[in-house]
């Protein structure tokens, strides 16, 4: 453990864990707790971490002699109260396990296999098939009076438990086999982002077209079924096959719905869920629809920080596009320019850079459909700077919208550069496809042009020539993230009436 492991685990801590903590400190820390509580305390108060501080605070106390080991007696004791505190599902599988490893050592074996079989029934309820193996292989090997038992009923039960093992291992991995299909599919995603040429939809249809992902009755356990639906989203995401985007997250949710146990196992992807949805709404102009999800995922209640914080982050997504796909400029700038305090009053939950940089995007997407390109160029500048390695699909077209953000604010000098940057970008991440190469060849030509006539008759033969390269399905992947359509729509009917 290093120095600030400590410092960091107990600034992780939400209110009710560090009073859980206390009370749990009072009960397994006997003659000692005050001065674990002192140096708890002590810890929680600095903002940052001073050990020197904290050694003369305590200077007389003998604990300071060891300070290193009473530090990680603090560490393991938060740890110890975080399981109590989050005890789950699995949890209480591996308890009763250790329970039942306790008694067999005291040869109290009928006791220790009634534990076994309870974990195992759980485990097999709640589809942990790890643990659900490992739990029917402890009742092969114990009690050894009834394994080595030549009666009827006793062989015809080894023989039943057997048969159980091999259909648990089977599930297990047919599950695992669709995780590999979904890593795959992520690993293409995380790489490309959404497909725009033959050559990513091949790589696509490589992993998604087999038996497996098309046929729903090889999925052999809801878990599995979740999977591969999971599987059929992301296809559905990267292909721009929004119908099918919209179905699959339904039928995801119906699942959840009719097995309300699953939404406690497997709450950050139940919350996931609502968000996706809701996109998927979005993208089928399902408004209405969008909205009441919006709701329903602010109602959720969060049993931890991991899941505020997705929570907030998702909410605040799904709402940044609801204001954009729907026009509703004056209450999505409204939104944008309160997001600040809303990370400021979130900063103790852990948002991750990808989440960061999608806020980033709708924010800066939002900014410049309303025209408040100051805003924008703000929020684009952090994704280009904070977060640039995420979605390689997204910071191209950020790149392109830096582009009309700068000819907006009149930058015309340093739009002269950008351009040559962006070129050679696009070019190196060979992402530069029709339209694209379309936008930048006339942006080029867009700083020389001066009289309000020739500017109209550039902005309607841009826009004339766009609409045509975007009649190709896989230039549409562009659209569904920047409406450039609609900006250029835009500039046709301002200069049109001045």
């Amino acid at each position: 453990m290093n120095n600030i492991s400590l410092f960091q685990l107990i600034k992780s801590l939400d209110k009710t864990e560090k009073t859980y903590f206390k009370r749990f400190s009072s009960i397994h820390v006997r003659g000692k707790q005050n001065n674990y509580v002192r140096l708890f305390d002590a810890i929680n108060k600095q903002s940052i971490y001073n050990e020197e501080k904290l050694l003369k605070k305590f200077e007389n106390e003998r604990f300071t002699n060891q300070f290193a080991v009473a530090k990680n007696y603090l560490y393991n004791l938060i740890l110890k109260s975080l399981t109590h505190y989050h005890s789950d599902v699995e949890s209480e599988i591996q308890s009763l396990i250790h329970k039942a490893e306790i008694l067999k050592g005291k040869n109290l074996e009928s006791q220790s296999e009634s534990l076994i079989k309870k974990a195992k029934d759980i485990a097999i309820k709640h589809e942990k098939f790890n643990y659900a193996a490992e739990c029917a292989s402890k009742l092969l090997v114990f009690p050894k009076a009834k394994r080595l038992s030549t009666k009827e009923e006793d062989v015809l039960e080894t023989e039943e438990l057997y048969d159980e093992i091999r259909d648990i291992y089977r599930l297990a991995e047919n599950l695992v086999d669709y995780r590999k299909k979904y890593t795959e599919l992520m690993q293409v995603y995380g790489r490309l982002g959404v497909a725009r040429d033959a050559e990513n939809i091949a790589e696509i249809e490589h992993i998604v077209k087999s038996k497996l992902i098309e046929n729903e009755d090889e999925a052999r356990s809801i878990s599995s079924l979740l999977k591969l639906y999971e599987v059929k989203i992301w296809n559905s995401i990267i292909t721009s096959d929004f119908k099918s985007y919209n179905k699959y997250t339904a039928k995801s949710l119906m699942i959840f719905q009719k097995n309300q146990s699953l939404i406690q196992t497997n709450k950050d992807y139940y919350i996931y869920l609502h968000y996706s949805h809701c996109d998927s709404c979005l993208r089928t102009k399902k408004y209405d629809e969008a909205l009441l999800h919006i709701k329903q995922m602010r109602s959720l209640e969060a049993d931890n920080k991991f899941e505020k914080s997705i929570i907030f982050v998702y909410s605040c997504m799904a709402e940044l596009h609801y204001h954009l796909d729907t026009k509703n400029y004056t209450e999505g700038v409204e939104y944008v320019e309160k997001l600040e305090i809303l990370f400021s009053e979130s900063k103790d939950l852990a948002i991750a850079d990808y989440q960061k940089y999608h806020i980033c995007f709708y924010a800066a997407n939002l900014s410049l459909a309303a025209g408040s390109y100051h805003n924008a160029l703000q929020w684009i500048n952090l994704t280009l700077v904070e977060y640039k390695n995420f979605r390689l699909d997204l910071h191209c077209i950020v790149q392109i919208m830096e582009l009309i953000i700068h000819y907006e604010l009149k930058s015309y000098g340093l739009l002269e550069y950008k351009i040559r940057s962006t070129y050679r970008f696009l070019l190196k991440k060979d992402r530069l496809f029709k339209l694209e190469k379309t936008f930048i060849n006339y942006i080029k030509k867009l700083i020389e042009i001066h009289s309000e006539k020739e500017l109209r008759l550039f902005f309607e033969k841009l826009k004339i020539e766009i609409e045509d390269a975007v009649k190709d399905p896989m230039e549409q992947q562009f659209l569904a993230n920047f409406d450039i359509v609609s900006w250029l729509a835009g500039k046709v009917k301002q200069v049109s009436t001045t």
